[in-house]
């Protein structure tokens, strides 16, 4: 049998197919290990903002009930109007790789962490449920998407309160990560090694079924290394 080879053969994936086509390049592979790269390049971005000097506290949820998991800061919020391209800016940073505000000559961040412009779209694109809310400029935000399906007009509504910051909360999509749950301890050691890199900033970690809190851990240091040999010479 003869293939054929022409022009139809020439095909473009969406952001999502070209992910989880090539998801070796992301996050390497998609087990427990490459499920929980995905919460650690959306906490990167809550700690870019808060090595920027913008928030102090980033909160990381994890719900059993459907294996959610929620990152919670206090900076700027994430941008969400309509940019200079046309496109709602929130929209564009979930959807279309290497989009975002941290590239060379942007200004916006002296230093950045995760896969800069790739991140929240790789997390979103293996994640079967996906939602970010951000509280900025007297207004809320929140865009959704199940499914890879979503609005094309986020939700901007007026918020009189005094919150400020994103919150991005994500459930892994099955059909990549199969039965993989959340590794506690991991996240446990990651979020502590990162506050002892980051002196002055919280972060905490709430584990939780549905509504009930199975276990709080909170983690802040203002002597670093100090810090860390300390814990590494008192075995905690």
């Amino acid at each position: 049998m003869t293939e054929i080879y022409d022009e139809n053969s020439i095909k473009t994936l969406n952001y999502r197919d070209a992910v989880k086509e090539s998801i070796g390049m992301y996050i390497a592979t998609n087990d427990t290990q490459g499920m929980h790269h995905l919460l650690t390049e959306i906490v990167a971005n809550s700690m870019d903002e808060a090595a920027a000097g913008y928030g102090k506290l980033i909160r990381v949820e994890i719900n059993r009930s459907d294996n959610s998991a929620a990152v919670i800061d206090n900076g700027r919020g994430v941008p969400y109007k309509i940019n200079s391209s046309g496109n709602y800016a929130i929209i564009e940073m979930c959807t279309n790789l290497h989009s975002g505000g941290k590239f060379t000559g942007q200004g916006n961040y002296k230093s950045s962490l995760g896969l800069n412009g790739v991140g929240a779209t790789v997390t979103h694109a293996l994640s079967i449920d996906f939602s970010i809310d951000v509280w900025r400029d007297g207004e809320h935000c929140r865009f959704e998407s199940y499914d890879g399906e979503y609005d094309p007009e986020p939700l901007i509504e007026p918020y009189q309160g005094n919150r400020q910051g994103t919150t991005v909360k994500f459930i892994p999509d099955p059909k990549v990560f199969g039965d993989n749950k959340w590794d506690i301890n991991k996240i446990k050691e990651e979020l502590q090694l990162h506050a002892l890199l980051n002196n002055g900033i919280t972060f905490e970690l709430i584990e939780k079924d549905d509504e009930q809190i199975l276990g709080t851990y909170k983690y802040c240091y203002t002597n670093g290394i100090k810090d860390m040999l300390k814990i590494k010479s008192e075995g905690l």
